[in-house]
């Protein structure tokens, strides 16, 4: 298993913010009528595009996708919920509302099956698809923890190569429906059921303060913000491998295992540099991938499905214990 991508519209204060953490996106991040205290993103209707665009790195011959999901109103016509894509813009196969609610899935832009009418207006229910691409591949659709529609030794590709490595939720039409979305996770392997997502922040120093702070202090009291981004409000540094850490506040009492812990950090450049994340466990580092700067803020970010100090599973109290931050990789 391995978690690709996760979400949970804590981390960002607008469609700007997405923007750095996705190829593209024109959703609206809301609060009002959310799954807990916290945001979401809302696709609302009236507007010309609402969309969430992942790409996942190299091409996968099994994704797998979860997300809590909130339907308001739907369309006179089927429309696209979550689409995998051989590239950023050939679809592969996906899950489509219809008129009356059922989820139905599709072979490019033909459907194939529907369910029977399961999705329930004005509630959050948890919504899961897992494909095996291929012309003998397979579907899973889990809607509230049911399985609600699948099948095996069927044509999940509609291109001569049997993987996807995009991850499109929403429609880049004219949106004349209503719908919420949260706690979403990729997966090369695996649903992995309901899915939680919580956003930590930096709560005081850790074991490496060897970024410049902009003004006297704490550091950590410097990166604790989402946005807006100011310059005046920032730690930097030049030299390839310094590092900043920071403790970060508790996660909840969770009532599910962690699945992974992923890192992001809002960095720009004016110069020739990359930067990246990391974390410490223990007395242990883990570096994430570095990304190429420049002077356009971006959001680098790394997931860990595994504990460096244990090489097992994350547990509670070693996510509470754990330093997050970032350094200077190139």
């Amino acid at each position: 298993m391995t978690v690709l991508f996760m979400e949970g519209f804590d981390a960002v204060s607008s469609t700007a913010d997405l923007a750095r953490k996705w190829r593209g996106a024109t959703v609206v991040i809301a609060s009002a009528n959310g799954l807990r205290s916290g945001q979401h993103a809302a696709i609302v209707g009236g507007a010309s595009s609402a969309f969430l665009d992942c790409a996942v790195g190299s091409a996968k011959g099994t994704l797998c996708v979860g997300f809590a999901l909130r339907v308001e109103s739907s369309d006179t016509v089927d429309r696209p919920l979550v689409r995998f894509r051989d590239g950023p813009t050939t679809d592969q196969c996906g899950v489509w509302i219809t008129p009356d609610r059922r989820l139905a899935f599709y072979r490019g832009s033909t459907q194939v099956a529907t369910s029977a009418p399961v999705v329930t207006l004005n509630t959050w229910a948890y919504f899961e698809f897992k494909v095996v691409f291929g012309d003998s591949g397979s579907y899973q659709i889990k809607y509230a923890g049911v399985d609600v529609l699948g099948a095996t030794g069927v044509d999940t590709s509609t291109t001569a190569n049997p993987t996807a490595d995009t991850v499109y939720f929403g429609s880049n039409a004219n949106v004349y429906f209503a719908w919420r979305f949260d706690d979403m996770y990729v997966d090369d392997a695996s649903l992995l059921g309901e899915v939680r997502i919580d956003t930590i922040k930096p709560t005081s120093d850790g074991a490496y303060q060897e970024w410049t702070p902009s003004t006297a202090g704490a550091h950590w009291s410097l990166v604790d913000e989402v946005s807006p981004l100011s310059q005046s409000d920032q730690v930097s540094a030049a030299s390839v491998g310094l590092r900043d850490t920071y403790g970060l506040s508790d996660v909840g009492v969770l009532a599910l295992p962690v699945a992974a812990v992923r890192v992001s950090a809002t960095m720009a450049s004016d110069g020739n540099r990359s930067g990246g994340v990391m974390i410490r466990s223990g007395s242990v580092d883990s570096s994430g991938v570095g990304v190429a700067l420049s002077p356009t803020w971006k959001m680098p970010a790394t997931t860990w499905t595994v504990d460096p100090a244990t090489g097992v599973a994350f547990t509670e109290a070693g996510v509470n214990a754990m330093e997050a931050g970032v350094l200077v990789t190139a």
